[in-house]
């Protein structure tokens, strides 16, 4: 049979001795992980590099040298606070990430056909800069069709009401995904790690397309390379 609680009479040396006990755990415990999750200092990439990324099937290699890749998704948009930016995107790199992934989302940025709105909450320059200064690669999304499980897939809604298909080679709609690319690809360019100028290491062309093996998919997808290059 049990002891009942009551019986149960506590060790005085037990008592004594456990404050110090429980300040040796902390010690043991506490101390490797403050060191290795400290966040990390804001910096800036300087250095130019020498030569551009490559790649493998084993892995990414920047500089000549290889490197392995743990990024996590941050969306800009769904933070619009630019001044928490650089707190989340330290705590991704104190986690133990490497790169940040983030799609950059037309809709939010464009109301209205040729009108951009890159500043505050929109602030795209900041956002990577703020990403550099963690230390932390970046791959961006820009589309322009993110899907992200955002409306219209990161479409502006003026978009339905103009003519042509989207995400074919249809001329009529690639106007206006060319227009939107030649203003966030320029933001994005100014923070290419190849230039020494940010940490942008690489950029998505579209988005989860399942007509790429299709005539008309491929070459929907060559008209995107060009503005990513």
């Amino acid at each position: 049979m049990l002891p009942s609680l009551a019986s149960i009479r506590p060790d005085p040396d037990v008592g004594r001795w456990w404050p110090l006990w429980c300040w040796r755990c902390y010690s043991l415990s506490y101390r490797p992980y403050e060191r290795k999750f400290r966040p990390a200092p804001r910096r800036h990439q300087k250095k130019r590099i020498r030569s551009p990324g490559t790649w493998d099937h084993y892995s990414l290699s920047v500089d000549g040298r290889r490197m392995f890749l743990y990024s996590g998704e941050v969306h800009p948009f769904r933070l619009p606070s630019p001044s928490l930016w650089p707190d989340v995107l330290e705590k991704m790199k104190a986690a133990g990430f490497t790169a940040v992934t983030a799609y950059f989302d037309w809709g939010y940025a464009s109301p209205a056909p040729g009108v951009y709105d890159f500043s505050g909450v929109r602030n795209v320059d900041e956002f990577l800069a703020d990403a550099a200064a963690a230390g932390l690669y970046v791959i961006a999304r820009p589309g322009p069709y993110i899907n992200a499980e955002v409306d219209g897939g990161g479409f502006p809604g003026w978009l339905a009401r103009m003519a042509g298909t989207p995400r074919t080679s249809d001329p009529r709609y690639l106007q206006y995904g060319k227009e939107w690319l030649n203003h966030i690809d320029p933001i994005i360019a100014r923070h290419q790690l190849t230039n020494g100028t940010g940490s942008v290491i690489a950029t998505q062309v579209e988005n989860e397309i399942y007509d790429s093996d299709t005539a008309d998919g491929q070459n929907y997808m060559a008209t995107g390379r060009p503005n990513a290059r």
